[in-house]
């Protein structure tokens, strides 16, 4: 396989069906559930899986599974194929090469960007996740996830050809850091520390690679968070801010309400 620098990840513009795995009560082990949305898109032969109510799916090459937040998706890597596992994680967007035979994976490439604005891509997401919610039809299911994958497409290459793809392993290890500890009472402070750097250079780092500050980042990652778990609805208000690094409810009400110009009840009565 090519080197990370060299190897260029692709995908066909065109979908052919865009499946979506519905909530499920009961999560079987070994089976993957993370707390933001993932896309499995087959880029050749078979990829076979099972989810809530499917044991065995199985989809071809151009066709995807979305995974809206929460859900569960259960693998199954029994034949040829090629699978591209995207993660749209709150402080970065990650991808998964995955190549199977009929014994198991044969090989994994991984990559990591972090994007200095996401609102288009936050927006189609969450779109999306209404569509599949609501019943839309096959065909609007397929043309929105086609649109998905080609503003992916552009924002993945105009990533690549940044200045700070390039040697920008110790910002990505930080913005990853940041998002599996969103719970925590994180300050500009910890986090260098934890990097082994000053404050001022961490600052810097998050202006040079976004263009905006630490606590900026910081403060909308936990937000994306807060939004994916209300769309839930299953966690009380006080869980939800708990969850998302908030120890103050209401703060973390004045802080939403502010943000999205309604507050979290009045977002999970919308959304959820």
């Amino acid at each position: 396989m090519a080197s990370p620098s060299s190897f260029r990840l692709s995908w066909p513009s065109t979908l052919r069906r865009l499946c979506h795995a519905p909530a499920g009560k009961h999560v079987p082990a070994g089976a993957y559930q993370v707390h933001f949305p993932r896309l499995e898109l087959v880029l050749s032969n078979r990829y076979h899986y099972g989810h809530e109510g499917c044991e065995n799916g199985c989809l071809s090459a151009q066709e995807a599974l979305f995974i809206p937040a929460e859900h569960w998706t259960l693998p199954n890597w029994c034949a040829n194929g090629e699978v591209l596992h995207i993660l749209f994680d709150y402080a970065r967007i990650g991808f998964s090469l995955v190549r199977s035979g009929p014994q198991g994976v044969i090989s994994t490439h991984k990559e990591s960007m972090v994007l200095a604005q996401r609102g288009s891509l936050n927006g189609m997401l969450d779109v999306l996740a209404g569509l599949c919610r609501d019943g839309a039809s096959p065909e609007v299911l397929r043309l929105q996830g086609q649109a998905l994958l080609a503003l992916l497409q552009t924002l993945y290459d105009e990533a690549r050809d940044s200045h700070w793809q390039q040697g920008g392993n110790q910002f990505r290890a930080i913005c990853l850091y940041i998002s599996e500890h969103l719970y925590a009472p994180l300050t500009r402070e910890d986090v260098a520390l934890r990097f082994g750097i000053s404050t001022t250079h961490l600052s810097r780092l998050f202006r040079q690679h976004l263009g905006h500050g630490f606590c900026e980042f910081l403060a909308q990652a936990r937000l994306d968070l807060a939004k994916a778990l209300l769309r839930q609805g299953q966690l009380a208000l006080p869980a939800v801010a708990a969850r998302c690094g908030y120890v103050d409810v209401n703060y973390f009400h004045r802080v939403f309400k502010q943000r999205f110009l309604m507050t979290p009840a009045a977002y999970r009565r919308e959304f959820a």
